[in-house]
């Protein structure tokens, strides 16, 4: 049997999993807690607010964002838009390393068994096994026996990683044709969204950002939208 395989010596990775990144510049910023957003503040042609939401509370802003993952998809239904938005959730479980010497190696990239569906990722002080595609509900309970078969996929493969594990479940705003929503909101002239980057939300991050701050700004984004616009599920 022949095996082929290629290798990046130098990929590019985060050094902590994404949640632990903190924002330094809004947390500067932020002195109290923000308000939930009311859609009567984003100016719509017609009367609309969230339910147990009083209009007289809504905060007056120039501009706003949504950019809320799969919960994008309730905001922009109120204003008309056809959201077909799932959530494809993802499981992994994350183990400290104890012993750099025994444990995953640091300079190792992430590794794919393939025949077991499972990536396995070495972070700075953890290492991180996941796998699994579940489409469903973004509030229904995760199941545990992905976590627990993630676990025997470790042990049966003999892999420098043990427990105790941290246990996690996220759910990926995916939409049917795979790409995001990026555009100009048609219920209201002053609201922008941006979502649905299902797998690849912190990769297109940046770029996503560029073409928003060009859309609010009047400008000609560098790439055309009209493939991402909301308009395509109409």
């Amino acid at each position: 049997m022949r095996c082929a395989a290629r290798r990046w010596p130098a990929p590019c990775a985060l050094p902590a999993p994404p949640r632990s990144l903190t924002l330094v510049p809004c947390a500067r910023r932020c002195t109290r807690p923000l308000p939930r957003a009311v859609a009567s503040g984003c100016r719509p042609r017609r009367p609309c607010a969230w339910p147990g939401e009083r209009r007289d509370r809504g905060v007056e802003v120039d501009q706003v964002l949504v950019c809320a993952g799969v919960r994008s998809r309730a905001i922009l239904e109120r204003l008309g838009h056809a959201v077909p938005m799932i959530a494809e959730r993802g499981y992994h479980i994350r183990a400290q390393i104890r012993d750099e010497q025994t444990g995953w190696p640091a300079d190792l990239p992430p590794v794919v068994f393939e025949e077991r569906s499972m990536i396995v990722t070495r972070y700075r002080d953890t290492v991180q096994a996941a796998s699994f595609v579940e489409l469903g509900h973004p509030d229904a309970p995760a199941d545990p026996r992905k976590w627990a078969r993630l676990e025997r996929h470790v042990a049966d493969l003999g892999l420098p990683i043990t427990g105790p594990y941290q246990r996690w479940m996220g759910c990926r705003p995916t939409l049917p044709d795979y790409l995001p929503a990026i555009g100009r909101a048609q219920g209201a002239d002053n609201l922008f969204y941006a979502f649905g980057h299902q797998h690849l939300g912190l990769t297109l991050a940046a770029v996503t950002a560029d073409l928003v701050t060009a859309l609010i700004d009047g400008a000609t984004p560098a790439v055309p939208l009209a493939p991402f616009d909301l308009a395509r599920f109409a």
